[in-house]
Order: C-alpha cells, then structure tokens, then sequence
C-alpha cells in the first residue's frame, strides 16, 4: 500500500495494523536488545487479517494468529497462520452468515 493511500486507510488498515499477506515461518530471528534467559514460553497474538485488505470495520475480516517462540535468551521463531474459517475458504460469502438470526 503506498504512503498515500496508507494515509486515507482506516486505522485498523495501516501502520502496525495493516493486514498481511501471507503466512510465513521465520527462524533464527535477530533480537535487539536482550531476552531474559528465564523468559521462556510462546507469544501469541490474534486479531482481524482480511485477505483483500479491505474491511468496512476493525473486527471484520478473516482471523490471522502470529506466535513467537521465546526460550534460553533468544527468538526461536515466528511463525503466523490465517484461522480457516468458512469465510476465508470461500471469500465471496456473506460476512453476516453463521451469525444467526432473531428466530433462534
């Protein structure tokens, strides 16, 4: 996304929050500064990820969890996966389905 169109983009569409593209899995990361060594144990973190960069609010979109391992003083690594929901298998469904509706 270029600087200008990052700059019109919703908050929850830019800057730290900008949605990512593609799962990945890093190892043998660079720590700057220092773990402690007794720090031991995975970061996780959840949060909103559309696939088309696009959502018209903050909460929707597909799910996206990234995790960190942290053992002996480093980063062992990173790795982060889209939550395959029927939404993110089939894209052109209906944010709204599954949601229920007064009847139940």
């Amino acid at each position: 996304m270029s600087e200008a169109v990052q700059e019109k983009a919703p908050f929850w569409l830019r800057d730290n929050f900008a949605p990512v593209f593609e799962e990945r899995t890093e190892t043998n990361l660079n720590v700057i500064g220092r773990i402690p060594e007794a720090l031991s144990g995975c970061l996780m973190r959840n949060g909103a990820n559309p696939q088309s960069g696009e959502s018209a609010h903050w909460f929707l979109g597909n799910g996206m969890l990234h995790g960190t391992r942290i053992e002996g003083g480093q980063a062992k690594w990173y790795r982060n996966r889209y939550v395959k929901t029927p939404l993110y298998l089939k894209p052109d469904g209906n944010v709204m389905d599954g949601l229920g509706d007064m009847t139940m």
